[in-house]
């Protein structure tokens, strides 16, 4: 386990190498590490706590282990330069702001088993412009594309509801395909 704030405001610190028994990020461990650049996780980390990586405005790259059970709120937010995320299979939400305000994200890969995108969790990602669901996704909260850069989507057919604001201020939008199952959208969605 890194513990709370463990390396919080390191600014020169730029690459990291992880002991394969590390299990727990803590919350803020590396949040305004604003050098580091790529992070390699081991295997067994299952949990990412609350703004572990927030600010940190020169990472990349990160490749989340397929043991990851859960991802804290603005987890990632403000990795202004990170370009690509590939969700993990262990997470059933992708919780309030994780990845906000990440103004590189072109592309998300959203695993099987999520079923909750959080209100603002790509909030303000303007050139978030491919997202794909692999799975049972049945929730968009408020906020949580604001601002993006899509350009499409394709709403998973097990989506059944959309949150206020979910799409608000996503100018380059141009095509959003509906399926079937969809039974509440709500206000300025």
């Amino acid at each position: 386990e890194i513990g709370n704030k463990t390396f919080a405001g390191c600014r020169s610190l730029q690459n990291i190498v992880f002991g394969e028994c590390l299990n727990k990020i803590c919350e803020s461990a590396f949040s305004d590490c604003i050098s580091l650049k790529e992070i390699i996780l081991p295997k067994g980390v299952k949990y990412i706590e609350q703004k572990a990586f927030y600010n940190c405005l020169s990472l990349e790259k990160i490749e989340l282990p397929k043991q990851l059970l859960s991802l804290g709120i603005f987890a990632f937010k403000r990795c202004i330069k990170l370009k690509e995320v590939i969700l993990s299979d262990g997470l059933l939400e992708i919780k309030t702001g994780t990845f906000s305000e990440c103004f590189a994200l072109e592309k998300v890969v959203v695993s099987k088993n999520v079923r909750t995108i959080c209100s603002d969790a790509f909030s303000n990602c303007g050139n978030l412009n491919e997202i794909t669901f692999l799975g049972e996704c049945k929730t968009f909260e408020e906020n949580a594309f604001l601002n993006s850069g899509l350009k499409q989507i394709v709403l998973p057919k097990s989506l059944k509801k959309i949150g206020s604001n979910c799409f608000e201020g996503s100018r380059k939008l141009k095509q959003v395909f509906f399926n079937d199952g969809l039974i509440q959208i709500d206000d300025g969605a």
